[in-house]
């Protein structure tokens, strides 16, 4: 079932399916490499899960997490550091959606700074339309038309992230005990 207020973008099936395609990939080139997969909170936890659980092969997991400031949210700063330090390993940084790619641009900047032999991004969502810096993922799920994503760990203003499905939030069709909020 679907609030109101979100439309239907990918079934729990077909996210199931390509997070299989995409832990895969991720094996056939690193299932020698034991890399180090840095997941940025707070969206990517349940596809950084779903990933890790599908590659057999020994890893390493860490987050970090950043903070935007300024009056555009375009400033970035790290707000949590990894625990271990990406010096001379493979580095696969998962995330739910990659979108601006500012904070992508900061991250993979940060490890590839800090020593990391390679350094790959494996994305669940991308979101070109939205690209304000030029960065592509490696690895991508599905790309989504101009939309705010949630569900399946992504969240608008910490609501939805528990729907086992993505679909695009709809702000304007959303319902409060049967009033219409305007905006």
């Amino acid at each position: 079932m679907y609030p109101e207020d979100v439309e239907a973008l990918l079934t729990e099936q077909q996210i199931t399916r390509r997070v299989d395609e995409l832990a895969q990939q991720l094996l056939e080139k690193y299932h020698d490499k034991n890399p180090m997969f840095v997941g940025i909170l707070g969206s990517c936890y349940v596809f950084m899960a779903d990933v890790i659980r599908r590659f057999a092969a020994p890893c390493t997991v860490e987050f970090l997490a950043v903070s935007h400031y300024g009056p555009d949210h375009e400033g970035v700063v790290l707000a949590k550091d990894v625990g271990m330090a990406p010096m001379g390993r493979h580095v696969v940084v998962l995330e739910a959606l990659l979108d601006t790619g500012r904070t992508m641009t900061f991250v993979t900047n940060l490890l590839q700074h800090r020593g990391a032999a390679s350094l790959e991004v494996c994305t669940l969502l991308d979101q070109p339309s939205h690209r304000q810096a030029p960065i592509e993922a490696d690895y991508v799920g599905f790309s989504i038309p101009a939309c705010i994503p949630v569900g399946y760990g992504l969240d608008n203003q910490d609501r939805f992230r528990n729907l086992p499905y993505i679909g695009a939030y709809h702000p304007e069709t959303e319902q409060t005990h049967g009033t219409e909020v305007s905006n």
